[in-house]
């Protein structure tokens, strides 16, 4: 079975059909952590794996999972060990997080803006308030380190060069730790990278 794990707050995706929607907002909403993520992974994932895609804080969340992961193929769209890598991005969490407490539906259509997604796949209406602070939460404190990479898996890591949520260069070095090939898209935005 094929699966696709979302970025926060997008509950929809193009070229999508033939993968399992996994809501990374949703998950995270329920869970909080990547550790009990983990301990209810096959809650989650009830059927084998073949290929496994995950964009942003989904790819956040495979990386840490990934010791539990058995699958032919892992693309990771997007990804980083650690969102809130610098006082600009804590700024930025914090900036979102006040302004989705005062207008959820236009926070969310800046946010979109800014990921380069198109205005007919996205709801900004879809999650409540609580589901995304909670997500927000996640990305600020959860921090990463591969320590064991699955034999047997092909990685592939995609990022656009002009990613504005999560630079390429977190990309990058996540291929390099996991031995990934690396696509980066040209003049791509964060959202461009799952187009690929």
């Amino acid at each position: 079975m094929n699966y696709f794990f979302s970025g926060w707050g997008v509950s929809k995706i193009k070229n999508c059909d033939d993968y399992i929607f996994l809501d990374s907002t949703k998950i995270v909403a329920e869970y909080k952590t990547v550790e009990n993520i983990a301990q209810n992974f096959e809650k989650i994932f009830p059927q084998k794996i073949e290929i496994l895609s995950a964009w942003s804080m989904g790819a956040i969340i495979v990386l840490g999972i990934l010791e539990k992961i058995k699958a032919k193929k892992i693309i990771l769209y997007s990804p980083t060990l650690k969102f809130a890598a610098n006082d600009e991005i804590l700024e930025q969490l914090n900036n979102l997080r006040q302004n989705i407490v005062k207008n959820k539906e236009n926070a969310m259509k800046l946010f979109y803006r800014k990921c380069g997604i198109s205005r007919e796949l996205y709801d900004e209406s879809y999650y409540m308030v609580e589901e995304l602070l909670s997500g927000l939460d996640f990305l600020e404190n959860t921090e990463l380190n591969i320590t064991q990479v699955p034999e047997n898996t092909e990685f592939i890591v995609v990022c656009g060069e002009n990613d504005k949520i999560i630079s390429p260069d977190f990309s990058i070095n996540i291929a390099e730790k996991l031995g990934a090939k690396l696509v980066l898209i040209p003049n791509g935005s964060h959202y461009d990278a799952v187009l690929w």
